[in-house]
């Protein structure tokens, strides 16, 4: 008797970490199923919450492989997922994110195009259609103060926000930035390798996490786009 041939491996896996979000996660899975990508890919799903039961939309269920663990943090949760992912290409994705296959193919095209580019972040969008800034510029130490303070948004003046929610910038241009939030992540593995192997610190257990990735990748040459 033969060996059954070895499932090809992915272009992309996407990883998700739910905590009790089951339903807007089958909402983002319908959506897929309904819209799907020309690549091949790979849904991991770590479950946070054990409580709830989730099942994945059955459209795509042979794409989607779920692990249940304790919940130790969304970044020991994202490693986990990236571990048991196969692909050379990571999209990192809230459960309550909305996506379709085209944005799947267009980010590994422009990832293909630009070998030194490290994460690509998506433009994001809030349910009514405004645009959600997700590129950000790195803090500074006065910003670190501040972030000690009670009632630290109040204080921060209205050229912090500019600055830091680079609001100045264009939001019809693909451009360079320090960081994106980690809600929608596209992340090239290779450029893991020269950070730490794992996605994330796991000393953050919510939070700064994308901050930190970013930041280890522009100190290697890799870009964040």
């Amino acid at each position: 008797m033969t060996d059954p041939t070895p499932n090809p491996i992915p272009e992309l896996s996407i990883l998700t970490v739910n905590y009790r979000c089951a339903s807007a996660l089958l909402e983002a899975q319908r959506r897929l199923a309904a819209m799907p990508p020309a690549c091949s890919f790979e849904w991991i799903v770590v479950n946070h919450s054990p409580e709830e039961g989730i099942a994945p939309c059955r459209a795509i269920a042979r794409h989607v492989r779920l692990i249940d663990e304790p919940n130790l943090g969304f970044a020991r949760g994202v490693n986990a997922a990236a571990r048991a992912a196969a692909a050379p290409v990571l999209f990192l994705a809230n459960p309550d994110l909305v996506f379709d296959g085209a944005l799947l193919d267009g980010a590994l095209e422009r990832l293909a195009a630009e070998p030194d580019v490290g994460v690509l972040g998506p433009q994001l969008l809030h349910t009514d259609g405004r645009v959600q800034r997700s590129a950000r510029r790195f803090y500074t130490w006065p910003d670190a103060l501040f972030a000690r303070l009670p009632g630290r948004d109040a204080l921060r003046p209205p050229s912090f926000w500019r600055r830091h929610l680079m609001l100045d910038e264009p939001l019809d241009e693909a451009a360079d930035v320090d960081w994106l939030l980690g809600a929608a992540l596209f992340v090239r593995r290779s450029a893991l390798r020269d950070v730490r192997g794992d996605v994330f610190d796991p000393r953050y257990f919510l939070y700064f996490e994308d901050v930190d990735l970013c930041m280890e990748l522009w100190s290697r040459g890799w870009r964040v786009r």
